[in-house]
């Protein structure tokens, strides 16, 4: 134990002495997306609120990163996703929680970067129906399983080896099994500010 936290630190103190940023940086950030669910009834139900309500999209983000090398870092990540259907007298609301481990890379194209991880996420349904609505869709699952998936994004970084405060933008893509062999593919696009 004492060995691997040894190397750890010497891995910190020698990959900040040639990384150009911090060793550490945060960003936050605001998204929007297009989830994509494998439930053939949640589908139903989005078309019904697309035919007879308002339908809103939004999330947030935060990440940190380690830069291990000046083109190389690795990151830890939170993401929720708000999935808002409405009208006046019902809703179905969802909300994806995930969290995300990996790399990303620098290829040399200016701020431009890439980057994959494991993410562990689940998804919470929340909803308030008519009676006339759930004999004609179903009783909607109000939780589903946490599940094991993984993230890609691409990105645009303007605050690659600067010191001033300037957007990250870009986009994801996120695989996650809900349980009951339902799948989600949620496609983000977001814009960050790493502090």
């Amino acid at each position: 134990m004492k060995k691997s936290f040894a190397f750890c630190f010497l891995l910190m103190i020698f990959s900040s002495c040639f990384a150009k940023e911090k060793f550490i940086n945060y960003a936050f950030g605001i998204s929007t997306g297009i989830p994509i669910y494998d439930s053939s009834q949640i589908k139903q139900i989005n078309k019904y609120f697309y035919n007879n309500g308002t339908r809103i999209i939004l999330g947030t983000n935060a990440r940190v990163e380690f830069n291990i090398l000046e083109n190389f870092s690795l990151f830890a990540d939170s993401d929720l996703l708000f999935d808002f259907n409405f009208n006046s007298e019902e809703h179905f609301n969802m909300l994806d929680l995930s969290f995300s481990g990996g790399i990303k890379i620098f290829p040399g194209i200016g701020g431009f970067a890439a980057g994959i991880g494991y993410t562990l996420g689940k998804r919470f349904n929340m909803y308030d129906l008519t009676q006339t609505t759930k004999e004609n869709l179903g009783e909607p699952i109000s939780k589903n399983d946490w599940g094991n998936g993984f993230k890609i994004f691409v990105e645009y970084d303007f605050t690659h080896k600067t010191n001033r405060i300037l957007p990250i933008v870009g986009i994801n893509w996120k695989f996650m099994p809900r349980g009951n062999k339902y799948y989600d593919n949620i496609f983000t696009l977001y814009c960050m500010v790493k502090l």
